[in-house]
């Protein structure tokens, strides 16, 4: 099998960052949001880091709500992936902020199809699991890399669970409990 190399610049230095608990056979467990900001902040090997997950939400944006499949994620994945939007700003460490107003980028199917592709609705409110959110952004038109990083998060994501639970399907009940 031949894979094609992920269109981000320096793609080979991306890496996953996990938490480990051995005394529970976690060895590849998210890292909590205060572990990720301590990491982040002390960490000096790292370029840069930006933390991660999927998710699944109700959007009302122009007409009927329905479900979406998203990604929560830190300011930081975009400088990350040296990634910029298409349209509006870039997020910022000002907008992970406890208590920072909601803001949303959408991908670019769903801005043509909710919104027509119109270049107007950078800032706008649409509601997200009835939240008002601001609308900051649109990501790189560019099919590759939007795919790319699409495939990467899918990726990433799958890995954070499929692997966990292929090992918990091998433990032995028994030997977990008597370990815990």
């Amino acid at each position: 099998m031949v894979l094609k190399p992920l269109p981000f610049d320096e793609a080979d230095r991306l890496v996953s960052v996990w938490n480990a608990q051995p005394e529970k056979h976690a060895h590849e467990f998210p890292l909590s949001t205060p572990d990720y900001v301590d990491f982040r902040d002390g960490q000096q090997v790292f370029e840069a880091l930006a933390a991660h997950t999927g998710t699944s939400v109700a959007v009302l944006a122009s007409g009927e709500a329905r479900q979406v499949a998203g990604v929560l994620t830190t300011a930081d994945l975009f400088a990350v992936l040296r990634v910029a939007p298409q349209l509006g700003r870039p997020l910022t460490r000002i907008d992970s902020a406890p208590g920072a107003p909601a803001v949303i980028m959408i991908g670019d199917d769903f801005w043509r199809s909710e919104f027509g592709r119109r270049v107007d609705v950078i800032g706008t409110s649409i509601r997200i699991d009835g939240r008002a959110t601001e609308l900051y952004d649109t990501p790189p038109r560019d099919p590759v890399t939007f795919v790319a990083t699409s495939a990467l998060l899918l990726a990433m994501a799958t890995l954070a669970t499929f692997v966990p639970a292929q090992r918990a399907l091998r433990a032995n009940p028994a030997d977990v409990l008597r370990a815990e």
